[in-house]
């Protein structure tokens, strides 16, 4: 309730406090990530990490990358994200599918998984939602820009087969949403059993941008019924929050962060469960603009997703701003953003989001 009062009384003594992008903070950001960027269009997690586009690193720093592009112009930006999609189209299965991470030998990419799940006894993971979704998506971006028609052309077909890949083996007609991923186990490939809350809004982004690039209705349909439904699958009603996600016919309760203020950024119609998660992560917000889990982690990433969910709702302009200084904060010489005090380690998704949060850009781009 004290928090309630708090915010109430900030939204009064503020009432048209308003915020605009910030392009030299974007700009530093997104000149990390492609000055790590490696000849052949691989992006490393991080300037010291042996791993690439793991669990969709990559795919969310070229959304960044997009975003810095509209906030500041500079088309090398682009250019990037062309390199980055050319390479993970080199390295896509002949089915369509794409691996939860790669690793480089002689200059040769393959998949490979961490020491957590290797310790589990998998050795692989393929067909994760954000990684097959998160191509198409980038691909539509770089479409609207009209810098690159000819290369998106070129790449319609390998987006379309990472959608369609998908949709077969991921898709659970039931009740219309998606599995995680495929894990090989045990000589066998198995099926995750559960069905990620922000996993969904990646797979609404992936099938609404195949539907711009091909004009295919069913793809539309698909991702329509993920969004308008979406509050009626994931909604903890208990603590107000979104579930982290679905576990065959078990709702996953807990504390991480990322749906809370991306589904409000994706979906962008502010349903009165979105505006009741976005004020979980205000009345969590510290002095500092960052936001206190569990387990006291106070990741950068928890406050791009609060300014990234403002950033569609409007509601709450004082912590959003907040939020944004607290990213600034984080930044390290070389322009990469630190996942927390605790743990400086500078991961390309934390710099996309980062970005996407800090350019102020609520447009749906694939409305």
């Amino acid at each position: 309730m004290k928090s309630f009062i708090k915010i109430l009384i900030i939204l009064i003594l503020f009432p048209n406090l308003s915020l605009a992008a910030e392009p030299i903070a974007v700009q530093s950001i997104a000149n990390y990530i492609v000055g790590i960027q490696e000849p052949s269009g691989a992006i490393p997690d991080a300037f010291d990490n042996p791993f690439y586009n793991q669990d969709n690193d990559s795919g969310y720093a070229l959304t960044g990358l997009f975003y810095a592009y509209k906030a500041t112009g500079n088309t090398k930006y682009l250019q990037a994200m062309k390199n980055n999609l050319e390479w993970q189209a080199s390295l896509q299965d002949s089915d369509g599918s794409w691996h939860w991470a790669y690793s480089k030998q002689n200059q040769r990419f393959s998949p490979v998984v961490s020491q957590y799940y290797q310790s589990q006894g998998i050795r692989d993971i393929k067909n994760v939602d954000a990684i097959q979704s998160y191509f198409a998506y980038n691909l539509w971006l770089l479409a609207l820009t009209g810098q690159e028609a000819s290369f998106v052309k070129q790449m319609i077909p390998t987006a379309k087969k990472g959608i369609d890949v998908f949709l077969t083996r991921n898709y659970d007609p039931k009740d219309g949403l998606f599995y995680s991923s495929w894990q090989l186990k045990n000589n066998q490939w198995q099926r995750l059993s559960i069905k990620y809350s922000s996993g969904q809004a990646d797979s609404y982004l992936g099938l609404m941008a195949i539907y711009k690039l091909t004009g295919d209705k069913r793809y539309f349909n698909t991702a329509q019924h993920i969004k308008n439904n979406f509050d009626y699958y994931f909604w903890d009603s208990a603590n107000r929050r979104y579930f982290i996600g679905i576990d065959n016919t078990e709702k996953m309760k807990g504390e991480y962060l990322m749906p809370q203020g991306y589904i409000p950024f994706v979906f962008k119609n502010k349903t009165p469960w979105q505006q009741w998660t976005l004020y979980y992560l205000a009345k969590n917000q510290q002095y500092d603009g960052s936001i206190k889990a569990q387990n006291n982690s106070k990741e950068t990433i928890f406050s791009a997703f609060l300014a990234l969910g403002d950033t569609s709702l409007n509601m709450y302009p004082y912590h959003r701003q907040k939020a944004l200084t607290y990213i600034k904060s984080m930044k390290a010489s070389n322009g990469g953003i630190k996942m927390s005090s605790q743990y400086p380690y500078l991961y390309t998704n934390i710099a996309g989001f980062s970005i996407m949060a800090l350019a102020q850009d609520n447009t749906d781009y694939v409305k």
